[in-house]
């Protein structure tokens, strides 16, 4: 049975009342009342003002668990950070640890009053926001007039131009007074349709110039309203990071999740030749707390995780600011060294992003001890077209060493739910996924949905289209949501997803739902995790080993395959360590005496396995079948 607009609201405010006064105790590991697994992780997918929905997920989530691993895209990447702020104020706040997500239970109510300021344009997008926000608010034909009210000059020129070409025909036909204006109603209307063109022509001309000056954006998450009481988003967000956080000065880092013993192993792991650094897995496990979120490289046209592995980014100071607080700015620069580029339009020196840390010449760079989780959840959250791209820059190897400017945009781009954060073989805690779905045409009351037992995977379901509309946006859900859907498929995965439905009009671009509508989505966001608790953990290993034991016997079967068959043993034992193309990953004999051993030692496993017919492909296999890929991270 549906419930109606102010039971949703009872429900909500019920849940909001209790999760904002509960305490937020966990057992510790080996203590009489632990219960296992004690952690979770929990990823949420991108949906822009969807992400009401989140908060209270997450406390219900923490009743139960500390959350360990969190990411997000999107909407999505702005729950991640506001759950991994709570959770770092639980591990370090004596006096209040459950205070940051008391705090979090109450954030719904506070976005409820201030949705729509939290979207701000700049004077020189205004104009067409106002547009966007008309159309959203009252739909096309409102629109429209928005539309012919910024461009009147261009309607007026529309309906002149008919008026001109079509009176002195009139006059001239000497009609009498009745017919003249009977006459006149005709050119009138064909005058205003045509008006109506000019204004339509002259907003999209202007659009077309103006979204490339401000990053392909109409708000870029700054706060223009000049008022200090109604803040933007990114403002707005990175204070109430550190509201949660309980954070006085400064601002919340990533390196303040992981903790000092983490960052010291990131830190010798990044010393090449060190033979005591830890592997990287123990390295990441090392992490109190970790966080990651997804964000879209237009100009490299890939998606990146944050934190960066690898790539160096640099940035310009100015720029910056004029999209963050000046403590977030000055966090990541204080205390470190200029790079050597410069902006290529104004010739000021860069900074280095936070990112990869130490160069090879031992130069002090910024890492994750001055990434802000604000900056990773902007980041994330760049929707094309309603929040403006953020800018990085970066040497280009391919074009002479020039520095390009390069645009990040929206995670959702790319992967709008990656499930694919932490995984692994065999799960050391449960993963929670929460997707975001349209309500199910069988199942029309049924706003949250969990697959219980894991008996297989969830067959896709299907939405089928008639319309030419409904076939581009077909065409867009496959493109962006295809490695997330057939990913959620799979056993061990699909019954740790909880769906929260969406009815039109509740989430996505509606930048002005009404409080009635939030209050429902922070109702089914409850719902959800009290789904969640529900997990069945010791069902889910059993599956999650049968699932791996496939997943490891087909990848060596094939490594076994082409060791043997292309003498790969040889190959390696004799390769030179200099003068040849790839030498520089055999540059020590000790290296490659240590690493063949260990590979007869893996080979011997495998030799087991083979007289043995392979047992772990043989029978009961998990449909669809897993694979393991070979995949930058």
């Amino acid at each position: 049975m549906t419930e109606t607009a102010e039971q949703e609201r009872a429900r909500a405010q019920r849940e909001i009342d209790a999760l904002s006064k509960a305490a937020y105790v966990v057992p510790a590991a080996g203590s009489d009342d632990f219960r296992a697994p004690g952690e979770c992780d929990v990823i949420m997918k991108g949906g822009i003002t969807s992400g009401v929905v989140y908060p209270l997920t997450i406390c219900k989530l923490a009743t139960t668990f500390r959350l360990r691993s969190i990411g997000g895209t999107s909407a999505g990447a702005i729950a991640a950070v506001m759950a991994a702020a709570a959770e770092y104020r639980r591990q370090h706040d004596t006096a209040a640890p459950a205070a940051g997500y008391q705090a979090l239970a109450t954030l719904p109510l506070d976005v409820s009053k201030r949705l729509g300021s939290l979207f701000q344009a700049p004077a020189g997008t205004r104009r067409i926001f106002d547009v966007l926000l008309a159309a959203m608010g009252g739909g096309v034909w409102a629109g429209i007039r928005q539309v012919v009210v910024s461009k009147l000059a261009w309607f007026l020129g529309g309906l002149a131009l008919v008026l001109v070409v079509t009176l002195p025909g009139l006059l001239v036909a000497g009609a009498d007074g009745r017919r003249l204006v009977l006459g006149l109603v005709l050119p009138i209307v064909l005058g205003l349709a045509v008006g109506v063109l000019f204004a339509v022509v002259g907003f999209v001309l202007s659009a077309l110039k103006v979204l490339p000056r401000h990053d392909f954006g109409l708000t870029d998450g700054a706060t223009h309203s000049g008022d200090p009481q109604q803040p933007a988003l990114t403002p707005w967000l990175a204070d109430q990071i550190d509201r949660v956080a309980g954070i006085g000065t400064g601002c919340l880092t990533l390196g303040d999740l992981w903790g000092a013993t983490a960052l010291d192993a990131w830190r010798q792991s990044l010393q090449d030749g060190d033979a005591s650094a830890p592997p990287i897995g123990e390295v990441k496990r090392q992490r109190d707390i970790d966080l990651e979120t997804m964000t879209t490289n237009l100009t490299l046209r890939r998606p990146f995780r944050l934190p960066f592995r690898q790539q160096v980014f640099l940035f310009d100071e100015d720029e910056m600011l004029g999209l963050f607080p000046e403590r977030v700015v000055a966090t990541m620069t204080r205390g470190f060294p200029l790079s050597p580029q410069l902006n290529p339009t104004t010739g000021k020196p860069l900074h280095y992003f936070p990112g990869p840390g130490a160069s090879d010449d031992g130069e002090k760079r910024p890492g994750p001890e001055a990434l802000p989780l604000v900056v990773m959840a902007r980041m994330s959250l760049s929707f094309p077209g309603l929040i403006a791209a953020v800018p990085l820059y970066a040497v280009d190897h391919n074009n002479d060493g020039k520095v390009v400017r390069h645009l990040f945009s929206d995670g959702g781009i790319s992967s709008n739910f990656p499930m694919h954060f932490f995984d692994s073989l065999l799960p050391r805690r449960p993963t929670f996924g929460v997707n975001l779905a349209s309500p199910h045409p069988a199942h029309p009351d049924q706003m949250t949905w969990i697959p219980r037992a894991a008996r297989g995977g969830v067959t896709t379901r299907a939405l089928p289209f008639t319309t030419v509309p409904g076939f581009v946006q077909a065409l867009r859900d496959a493109v962006q949501n295809w490695s997330d859907n057939t990913q959620i498929s799979l056993r061990g995965y699909a019954e740790r997803v909880v769906e929260i439905r969406l009815r039109p009009g509740e989430g996505g671009l509606n930048l002005q739902m009404p409080e009635a509508v939030i209050m429902a989505l922070v109702a089914r966001g409850a719902e959800a995790g009290d789904q969640l608790l529900g997990f069945e953990w010791d069902a889910h290993r059993v599956i999650r080993y049968r699932t791996a034991m496939i997943r490891l016997s087909e990848s060596l079967e094939g490594l076994d395959a082409a060791w043997t068959e292309l003498d790969y043993e040889h190959l390696v034992e004799e390769y030179p360590t200099s003068q040849a193309a790839g030498s520089s990953y055999l540059d020590s004999k000790a290296w490659r005496r240590r690493d063949l051993a260990a590979t007869a030692q893996l080979l011997s496993t495998v030799k087991d396995w083979r007289d043995d017919d392979w047992p772990a492909l043989r029978e009961d296999r998990p449909a669809p079948a897993p694979v393991i890929r070979m995949a930058p991270e």
